[in-house]
């Protein structure tokens, strides 16, 4: 000790030095340092003021760090608690919104078949058959809004099992044939070594639809769709990203941070609940889902999916 105090005196160019140590609760928090340009000896008053000085100080120090583990805790408890009340107001909302929606739902399905049938019936009045058209035009998409809203109010939870995203994807481009017509082009890029996704394949199934039509209608003039299967990380696990891009306008900047919210659409017929589904999927699945502007023109959804790791999830029975 004798040793490392004359070091640090040389160190501070001091002297005479008097140094003591800050324990509290058994822990050494530092030291308080006293010196002297001039060779001196300290007397015993001296030396237990600076003692005691330490001590305080060290309890001073400790009592700051339980006050600031104080209010942290406090504040995680008050988030917490906050979550809590939030989570259950909106349990109690969604379980109030499906009733209301299932009371819309029978009607319009009567209103729905009612039109159609006097469609068929109908003396083909232009005025008559526009009117009914409209009747059961905009039935049909109320319901629309009902069913998204019931699945975003009443999400259920995935089914895990081993999927194949490159095989689930090549299941699912058949079935947009119409929409793609000659118009939109599909690119796959499908990396090697990619694990398989530990995911609910119907729901992802959805999501990724969800996605692609999103794309082709933002290019009704035609374009290009580049869809990308890769393996990364993902909180340092195997993990799956499947990347969808067009060749579209893009979206506004100040839209990029709204798109996954509930009700916000950018289309003047939409719901607003289609990528807000989408989010709350993956985020189900403990994944991740963003949305970004491509240099050039076009947007960029990227989804990332935890892989399976040994022994984590069932066999495949199908993508």
């Amino acid at each position: 000790a004798g040793a490392t105090q004359r070091e640090f005196a040389g160190a501070l160019r001091a002297r005479s030095l008097l140094a003591a140590p800050m324990r509290a609760g058994g822990k050494q928090a530092g030291a308080i340092v006293v010196t002297d340009p001039s060779p001196r000896t300290y007397s015993r008053e001296e030396i237990t003021a600076l003692q005691t000085l330490a001590t305080d100080a060290a309890v001073c120090l400790a009592s700051a760090h339980l006050l600031e583990d104080l209010a942290q805790s406090n504040d995680e408890m008050r988030s917490a608690r906050e979550q809590a009340v939030q989570s259950e107001s909106l349990a109690a909302i969604g379980r109030l919104s499906a009733s209301i929606a299932h009371e819309f739902r029978n009607p319009l399905a009567g209103i729905s078949a009612a039109a159609q049938a006097l469609l068929k019936v109908s003396d083909r009045d232009p005025g008559n058959v526009q009117l009914l058209q409209i009747i059961d035009r905009e039935s049909k998409r109320l319901n629309r809004l009902i069913t998204d809203f019931l699945q975003f109010a009443r999400p259920r939870q995935p089914a895990l099992r081993r999927v194949t995203v490159s095989a689930l994807v090549e299941g699912l481009l058949p079935s947009l044939a119409q929409e793609l017509a000659d118009r939109v082009r599909i690119e796959r890029i499908y990396a090697p070594d990619v694990p398989a996704a530990n995911a609910d394949g119907d729901l992802v199934r959805l999501v990724l639809m969800q996605l692609l039509v999103n794309a082709i209608q933002a290019m009704p003039d035609g374009g290009l769709i580049r869809i990308r299967v890769a393996a990364v990380p993902l909180r340092g696990l195997p993990a799956v990203e499947i990347s969808i891009e067009d060749t579209g306008p893009g979206l506004p900047p100040a839209d990029l941070g709204r798109v996954f919210e509930p009700f916000f659409s950018t289309k003047k017929t939409g719901t607003g609940l289609g990528l807000a589904i989408c989010h709350q999927i993956i985020s189900a699945h403990r994944g991740t889902i963003a949305v970004q502007n491509v240099p050039g023109g076009g947007a960029r959804f990227v989804l990332v999916l935890p892989g399976v790791r040994s022994g984590s999830a069932p066999p495949a029975i199908g993508p």
